[in-house]
Formats: structure tokens, C-alpha cells, sequence
């Protein structure tokens, strides 16, 4: 059976994605990288290095293996780092808020918030940090909610018996999201699965009504 490579991180820049692989060849750990970039024309943008995006993916298993080793080899010297560089400018609380979604700063950044904060004289410890982690793993565990508007649209489109409705339900019923853990959760609560799976039928049954009204009006 293959392995499955869960999306594990995503990045802006080839130089952040290039940090971590090196790391991952390191210690000979399997991974996988794609270039999720936009494909459409991003020139015209004042700043198109943001639009940028690298997506490594690991096996489920090695998740937790490479934070702490992202963790380990991302120990700084804060007199080392570059007076310019733009965590300086952050305010306590934009560097709280950075040390609460770990998720979605790389491992430098995150030790810098982190020696930034305490040079300011706060007391922060590695039980605290854990404690943020695993919050913020239970935030991201949570269904998404606000979804009615994709609901109402999909059972519309059920009715007009087109492919729209059928992706919907599709993807309201088996989205999944994965967790800084590498554990996947459903995107959306059990209620939304359930309108999901009636727009897929739905989607599927009057979609094929249609067709065979339309290939019995062929023949008359």
C-alpha cells in the first residue's frame, strides 16, 4: 500500500521552503514538495512574492519528529539577527499572537518572537508554549461554521441538475483538514456533512433525470 504525504507546511518564499528540506535531507526524512504558486499572470500585483506557494508534505508519522527538529535547529543568538529585520517592528501583543499560531510562521521566526518577547521582560516558558500548541491544535480541530450560504447554493444548483451541486455536496461530505499533529479532522460539523451528502444525491439523481430526458428527446 502507498504511504500518504499529508501537507505539512506551506511557504512563500523558495529560500524558507529550501531551509526546511535541507533539514529533512539531513535526517533523511521522506518528503514530498509542490509548487501550489497561482498559475494566472501576477505581475501586475504591487508585491507577487507573497503570492508565491511551496507545500511540503510528510508522512503522517513524522510530523512531530520534524517540529522538534525544526525547533532544535532553529536556536538563535538574537544579537546575530539583522537590527532590520521586520519582527523587530512588531508590537508585544502582534508577537503574542505569533507565538499562538505557530502553524503559520517558520521555526526562525517563531524562536525570534519568542527571545524578542523576553528581552522586553516577559517571562515565557517551554510549558507555556506547549500550552499555546495544544490550543491551538483544539481551535483548528473545530468544524468550520458559516457555511449556509454553501449549502442554500448547493442545494440549487441540485436542482438544476448540474456538476456545481455534486462538487459541493462532494465537498461539504469529505473535506478534511490536517493538524499541526498530522492527525486529519473533518472541515465541517456532522450537520453540514449531512446536507452535503442529501446536495450529492440530490445533485446525482436529478443530474440523471436530466440526462436521460435529454437523450429520450433525442430519439422523438
Amino acid at each position: 500500500m502507498e504511504t500518504k504525504y499529508l501537507a505539512y507546511r506551506r511557504f512563500h518564499t523558495q529560500d524558507e521552503t529550501e531551509d526546511v528540506v535541507a533539514i529533512l535531507k539531513k535526517h533523511k526524512i521522506p518528503y514530498q514538495i509542490s509548487d501550489e504558486s497561482p498559475t494566472f499572470d501576477i505581475t501586475f500585483l504591487p508585491d507577487n512574492r507573497l503570492q508565491k506557494e511551496y507545500q511540503i508534505k510528510l508522512k503522517k508519522e513524522d510530523f512531530e519528529k520534524v517540529n522538534e527538529l525544526l525547533k532544535n535547529e532553529a536556536h538563535i543568538n538574537l544579537e546575530e539577527v539583522p537590527k532590520d529585520y521586520y519582527l523587530f517592528q512588531f508590537s508585544d501583543d502582534e508577537l503574542w499572537g505569533l507565538l499562538h499560531k505557530p502553524d503559520e510562521w517558520s521555526a526562525y521566526d517563531y524562536q525570534i518572537a519568542w527571545k524578542v518577547l523576553q528581552s522586553r521582560g516577559h517571562t515565557i516558558s517551554e510549558e507555556l508554549l506547549e500550552q499555546f500548541k495544544q490550543e491551538r491544535v483544539k481551535t483548528l480541530a473545530q468544524p468550520t461554521r458559516g457555511q449556509r450560504s454553501w449549502i442554500v447554493a448547493g442545494y440549487i444548483f441540485s436542482v438544476l441538475g448540474g456538476v456545481v451541486g455534486l462538487f459541493i455536496g462532494w465537498h461539504l461530505m469529505v473535506f478534511k483538514r490536517t493538524l499541526p499533529d498530522g492527525r486529519r479532522v473533518y472541515g465541517y460539523s456532522e450537520k453540514n456533512r449531512k446536507h452535503g451528502r442529501t446536495i450529492f444525491i440530490l445533485s446525482l439523481i436529478i443530474g440523471s433525470l436530466w440526462f436521460l430526458a435529454a437523450v429520450g428527446n433525442s430519439f422523438f
